[in-house]
């Protein structure tokens, strides 16, 4: 997603909500995406409401998911690094392997 345009895609899930339109992972990972894209800085907890809605939803996040919201914690300044080791764990838990971009997002 466009950096300018969190805004809309945050607002386009709740209209999904609105027309009761159920999200799917590939679509909140999607916005979660946008969350780390954000400028001036990647906006985290909208990232973690995601991630409660997820559950919320009875779906479980998968690699893409979780690795997008480390790269949201690691982007904001000061980088929210424990909450991001905390996701990896989350991953470990849920038995998936990190992959590149886990690892990527972990070290920038």
């Amino acid at each position: 997603a466009v950096p300018a345009r969190v805004d809309e895609a945050l607002g386009l899930l709740e209209e999904m909500n609105e027309h009761g339109v159920r999200p799917d992972v590939i679509t909140l990972s999607s916005a979660i995406t946008a969350c780390a894209n954000a400028t001036p800085a990647a906006r985290v907890d909208d990232a973690m409401q995601l991630l409660k809605r997820t559950y919320d939803l009875g779906l479980q996040p998968n690699v893409i998911m979780l690795s997008s919201l480390i790269t949201v914690c690691a982007r904001v300044t000061p980088a929210r690094v424990d909450e991001a080791f905390e996701l990896l764990a989350v991953m470990d838990e849920a038995g998936l392997a990190p992959d590149v971009r886990t690892f990527n997002a972990l070290i920038t």
